[in-house]
């Protein structure tokens, strides 16, 4: 039996789209793997960020007492420290909860941040640095906390 020249086309043409099929499939795992190690290069730069401030604040003697003291309590030069702390953690939060909201960071990174920074804001003093300083911040990201802080502490 002789092929036409119609029956090659016809041929081609299912090669053709089993090789686009092929192409598609490899595009789509070659996302996924980029998305695993993006979600893994966020996440190791998000710890090294975190665990540098902790080190920082963890080996500063002065730091460590006036955090656990109420706002009340601290002169205006410690209550300006105070908000730089409160600052870098909340923008460190911020981006964690930015990587998450753009699937770019693991689930259970970001809700361990969020755990992380709740704990921080435990204070009322501290809730209030945030509400005075909150459109600093990304909108969707204020809007989160706002919504998080009044779940567990009620305002």
């Amino acid at each position: 039996m002789k092929l036409k020249l119609s029956d090659w086309a016809n041929i081609a043409d299912i090669v053709g789209a089993i090789a686009l099929v092929c192409s598609l499939v490899y595009v789509g795992y070659e996302l996924h793997l980029n998305t695993i190690e993006t979600r893994a290069a966020n996440i190791e730069a998000m710890v090294a960020r975190s665990q540098a401030f902790n080190l920082a604040v963890a080996t500063n003697p002065h730091l460590t007492k006036i955090l656990g003291m109420p706002l009340e309590e601290l002169t205006s030069a410690q209550v300006t420290q105070i908000r730089r702390v409160l600052a870098t953690s909340l923008r460190g939060a911020e981006t964690s909860y930015i990587l998450y909201s753009k699937g770019m960071l693991d689930e259970r990174y970001w809700r361990g941040k969020a755990r992380e920074i709740l704990l921080f804001l435990e204070d009322e003093g501290w809730r209030k640095q945030w509400r005075m300083g909150r459109d600093l911040f990304d909108p969707n990201f204020a809007e989160w906390l706002d919504r998080a802080i009044e779940d567990r502490y009620g305002g």
